[in-house]
């Protein structure tokens, strides 16, 4: 193969494999093809041409008329050739940009409705009831907490939703006689006020959607805990926080009565467990 032929052939490939990669000028992509179309012409044509005029050549030697033998002309032929192979060429570049920009747009329309979607989603989310009091819950009783800690807080919520031991609603849970300070008269309290879903901020709601999608790091807390006191992870850790309390929001009667919980870890301003 000539030394230019494979020249031209690499840069027309380097070409394809950048615009695998990123968005490339087409115009660029379509003059490397017909330099290749040029360079294989030149290489190969001219041949073809030789041969044709050695034919002519053999037949010349026969009687022949002055008007045949000017009839043939290398140079139409090259052209002839040269102009097709062009023309293919530039067909199936044209053809390859027609099913990359289909394959785009495909792709678009795919992430467009894909996005809708998701926008549908957190819209139906937001109105759930179970959603909007878990956010609600959550920052009332740790807005000034990290994510990781709302999400605790949030997850020890859904645990006693799930365990059986407890209401099975997030609302009755957390109305319960006694369980949660921050409930007052079927009213969810934060600092003294009222806290209504439209003011809670979105790490809250956050730590809600994550705990609702099953993340909880109390258990992996717990189960640590457990491991390094000897005891069984599956009774003191597996599901989860089922309490937690903060110290300073506790009186010293119940504190002393906590002290006997024996796996128990401190998570942000909470103390978690999962059975006394």
């Amino acid at each position: 193969m000539n030394k230019n032929y494979e020249i031209a052939i690499n840069k027309l490939g380097k070409h394809a494999r950048v615009t695998r990669d990123v968005h490339v000028n087409w115009t660029t992509i379509l003059a490397t093809a017909v330099f290749v179309a040029n360079t294989m012409v030149a290489n190969i044509l001219p041949d073809e041409a030789r041969r044709t005029q050695v034919s002519h050549a053999s037949i010349a030697t026969s009687p022949a008329t002055e008007s045949e033998e000017s009839d043939f002309s290398p140079i139409t032929v090259y052209g002839e050739n040269e102009d097709r192979y062009n023309q293919i060429m530039g067909e199936e570049i044209l053809k390859q940009m027609q099913e990359e920009e289909a394959a785009k747009k495909a792709a678009e329309e795919a992430a467009r409705i894909a996005a809708e979607e998701e926008r549908a989603r957190a819209i139906a989310e937001e109105n759930s009831a179970d959603f909007q009091i878990l956010s609600m819950i959550t920052y009332a009783e740790a807005g000034n907490q990290t994510l990781e800690q709302q999400i605790a807080v949030a997850a020890t919520i859904l645990n006693r939703v799930e365990s059986g031991s407890f209401p099975d609603s997030i609302w009755e849970v957390i109305s319960q006689k006694g369980q949660f300070s921050s409930v007052k008269g079927g009213e969810i309290y934060a600092l003294g006020e009222r806290v209504s879903f439209d003011a809670v901020p979105e790490n809250c709601k956050e730590a809600a959607r994550r705990a609702l999608a099953g993340e909880d790091p109390t258990e992996e807390l717990l189960r640590q805990e457990a491991i390094r006191k000897g005891l069984n992870p599956e009774e003191y850790a597996t599901d989860g926080a089922l309490f937690f309390y903060n110290p300073e929001y506790t009186g010293s009667s119940e504190l002393e009565m906590r002290n006997s919980i024996q796996v128990k870890v401190e998570f942000g301003d909470h103390i978690f467990y999962k059975v006394w």
